[in-house]
């Protein structure tokens, strides 16, 4: 991911990317396309459309998602799974 990052930094071109992993929308992504289980599907920043009830929904898992500071001061945002599963809707 961080040979990806850097290309995305320099500008140059766009990155299309697909992923069963949130962390990588959440740590790497400007937009996202995200398509749940009933193929209804969300465009925008990975904050507006990768949340807790999105992943219950498509994924079937409760989580958590955290902001956490790096090392080098930034913040990044994280992905937890939580024990259990959700209770049918």
């Amino acid at each position: 991911m961080a040979h990806v990052r850097r290309i995305a930094d320099a500008g140059r071109m766009g990155i299309v990317l697909t992923t069963h992993h949130p962390d990588h929308a959440l740590l790497h992504a400007s937009r996202v396309l995200a398509v749940d289980r009933e193929k209804h599907w969300r465009i925008g920043r990975p904050d507006e459309v990768v949340s807790e009830d999105y992943l219950r929904r498509t994924y079937g898992v409760e989580t958590e998602i955290h902001d956490i500071r790096r090392r080098d001061g930034r913040l990044a945002r994280l992905c937890v799974p939580t024990a259990g599963t959700p209770e049918p809707s």
